[in-house]
């Protein structure tokens, strides 16, 4: 004799013609006396069986930390990057001429030679210094797009 297993109530909201289709497949099917049986089949051979797949669990853990490294490094180098640029904009610029549009048009060009120098500055700075091989790498990314974009 077969032990009979606990039975819960649960609400679903079904969408329209859902219910047809289970009955369809219940009348259709020796396997299901009734909806509750085939439901119950289809949450234990599809939905309960992807839960307990401990080593998808696993493998979607191991991304999602791989993904928080990668992240935490590109934090990282972005935070050496503006502190960089902070410094050289504020302790190696002389204030902008706002109030001269002719003035602040003409330092445009030598602005555009400053930012190169700073990214070519920082990609030393960051490939020399101790950091990790994420940062190294995002260093070496930004150094490309630089030179597609310069």
């Amino acid at each position: 004799m077969k032990p009979h297993l606990h039975t819960q109530v649960i609400g679903v909201r079904v969408e329209d013609g859902l219910l047809t289709r289970i009955d369809s497949v219940v009348r259709s099917n020796g396997n299901y006396k009734d909806r509750s049986q085939f439901l119950g089949a289809a949450l234990r051979e599809k939905l309960f069986k992807d839960f307990q797949d401990s080593e998808l669990q696993a493998v979607a853990l191991r991304k999602i930390t791989s993904d928080i490294h990668s992240l935490d490094d590109k934090l990282s180098t972005f935070i050496e990057l503006f502190g960089e640029f902070v410094f050289a904009f504020f302790m190696s610029n002389p204030p902008l001429p706002l109030d001269d549009k002719q003035r602040l048009a003409s330092i445009a060009i030598p602005a555009k030679r400053q930012y190169e120098l700073f990214l070519e500055n920082f990609i030393d700075k960051t490939k020399k210094s101790g950091t990790g091989l994420l940062s190294k790498l995002t260093a070496d990314l930004i150094e490309e797009q630089v030179q597609n974009h310069g």
